[in-house]
């Protein structure tokens, strides 16, 4: 459940819509497919919800960062009721050689997740598979970025034998400047 949960909090964290800032840095153009992750870039307000209701809700700002070879996403989640919650950084590339988008995340509670995912341009949706745990659960993430300024997303949680154990959504928004 950990490892759902830090992947919720991943894809929480992953922005929709390029926000231009001044000191960012810009993707390699040595990788193209990188210039996909540079819809991630910018400021965002994100909530949380699972079975309809929302229950966390957070701000995430994203950048290129190590010479555009990476995206570094940095958050924190917060109840509904505005109590505290845990701190996120997540790093994404392109990996040339698997031919996968590849992320991993950590929180200040200790939790890492690391995945692997496709991107659909024309869809333009990122689909994305976690390493299984020690019982052999994993979890599927699925992003839709097909709205300007807006990313929906779902991820599920599926245990050892194949059942379904969780399922989270969420929505990311720009923040207006």
């Amino acid at each position: 459940m950990r490892c759902a949960f830090a992947l919720c909090v991943m894809l929480a964290l992953v922005p929709s819509e390029r926000a231009v800032l001044a000191e960012d840095e810009s993707p390699t153009s040595k990788i193209p497919e990188l210039k996909a992750l540079d819809n991630y870039i910018g400021t965002w307000d994100v909530v949380i919800t699972t079975q309809g209701f929302p229950f966390t809700k957070g701000q995430a700002t994203t950048k290129w960062v190590l010479d555009g070879r990476f995206i570094e996403q940095n958050g924190e989640l917060k109840s509904m009721d505005g109590s505290g919650g845990p701190k996120i950084k997540t790093l994404m590339t392109y990996d040339p050689a698997k031919k996968v988008y590849r992320s991993w995340t950590f929180l200040t509670d200790g939790a890492t997740s690391e995945s692997e995912g496709t991107w659909d341009a024309k869809a333009r949706i990122m689909k994305s598979v976690s390493r299984k745990d020690e019982g052999g659960g994993y979890s599927t993430t699925t992003a839709d970025f097909s709205v300007a300024g807006v990313e929906t997303w779902t991820i599920v949680s599926i245990d050892g034998s194949g059942k379904v154990v969780s399922e989270f959504s969420g929505k990311n928004t720009r923040k207006t400047k």
